[in-house]
């Protein structure tokens, strides 16, 4: 009788156990829900919400074609003495406005990115943020961001629902579209603005230890993992739509210049400290890069084209590397916020006469092509 007891006993602990096991996951993404809606709401007070919309104006097919780690054509000359007249030459023929010398004080994609693509939460915020901590190396410098964020309420993940940019496209009734791989940061924005949050806890909830500990318990979760979404697929616009009068706008996503790509023997740490492959990879984004430029230009030669890196070297590892080699801390900041940028807007639809500050990009084309709603920067 009692081994019977203590039997039973054991099964009552064990039932109890894994009920709190089965019943925390869904308060943890009640909170975790919560929290986000709670961040979002902070976040969205810096950002530029509600856009004018000038009907009037024209709606020309946009691109735009991140270069992640591609650093300005002055720095491959400069640092690695690599003529870049070549590229320069090919970069006019097809009418784009160079910005040879183009920087920007960041330190990596996800610093980068709500500066590129959010003009009026840099000027509410984040733009002094950027200029206070221009002068550490990257880890530091994303740190004291992240933490200088948080005091106002903002995660800097969270940042990605917000984009300006998208949104001002969206109010003037543009489509996206999104190439070539899933997973990309505007795909994240995308996923964020239809409120299908990724998180570390989330992908545990979309594996298959949920539905495994459910056989066991007497909660069932599969309808957590149904309100759980993955990142979008990718979309790609059929022949029949590229022909449609529709106003549509692509984001194109490639990171060929990371030169750990170009040894695939080597370790990641060993790759990071070859920064001489960079040339190497550097000439392989180019050839990326024209292969698209050319390929838009032929389906339409009057699309609006923007070429933007968005960081330098950004490797902690790297810049520590070339510190304790003998490189002067200033010469280091500069490749890291060297950032390749040029523009082509068609003379049809105004044209350039100058070269973009990458932080203007935004600006400019939201006020040409949805109505005016910035100051460009000086």
């Amino acid at each position: 009788m009692a081994e019977l007891r203590l039997i039973t006993n054991v099964l009552n602990v064990v039932v109890i156990v894994l009920f709190v096991v089965n019943l925390l996951p869904g308060i943890l993404l009640a909170y975790d829900h919560h929290r986000v809606r709670r961040n979002e709401t902070s976040a969205r007070t810096f950002f530029k919400n509600d856009f004018f919309v000038d009907e009037t104006l024209p709606k020309p097919e946009i691109h735009w074609v991140h270069l992640d780690g591609m650093i300005s054509l002055e720095m491959m000359e400069r640092f690695f003495e690599t003529p870049q007249y070549s590229t320069k030459q090919q970069l006019l023929e097809r009418e784009f406005v160079i910005y040879q010398g183009a920087k920007m004080y960041v330190s990596a994609t996800t610093v980068a990115m709500p500066a590129l693509l959010s003009p009026e939460f840099y000027d509410n915020l984040y733009g002094e943020l950027l200029q206070r901590y221009k002068d550490f190396f990257t880890e530091e410098r994303r740190s004291m961001i992240w933490h200088s964020l948080q005091k106002s309420g903002i995660d800097l993940n969270d940042t990605r629902s917000n984009y300006e940019f998208v949104s001002a496209l969206i109010a003037a009734d543009y489509d996206l579209i999104t190439r070539p791989r899933r997973g990309s940061i505007l795909n994240l924005a995308i996923a964020a603005n239809t409120h299908q949050k990724i998180s570390s806890f989330n992908r545990f909830l979309m594996s298959e230890l949920p539905e495994l500990l459910s056989l066991t318990s007497p909660i069932q979760l599969h309808w957590i993992r149904r309100n759980v979404v993955d990142n979008p697929p990718e979309v790609h616009p059929t022949n029949e739509q590229l022909n449609q009068t529709f106003a549509w706008w692509e984001y194109f996503y490639t990171h060929v210049a990371h030169w750990n790509k170009v040894e695939e023997e080597l370790s990641q740490e060993e790759a990071r400290m070859r920064y001489d492959l960079y040339p190497e990879a550097y000439d392989r984004m180019l050839e990326v890069m024209f292969h698209r430029v050319d390929d838009i230009l032929t389906t339409n030669p009057n699309a609006v084209i923007v070429l933007q890196a968005d960081h330098g070297f950004h490797s902690e590892t790297t810049q520590q590397f070339m510190y304790d080699a003998g490189y002067p801390r200033d010469v280091i900041l500069d490749l890291m916020h060297s950032v390749f940028s040029a523009v082509r807007i068609p003379e049809q639809y105004g044209g350039l006469e100058s070269p973009l500050e990458p932080r203007n990009i935004t600006r400019e084309l939201v006020n040409r092509f949805v109505g005016y709603n910035y100051t460009l920067l000086p």
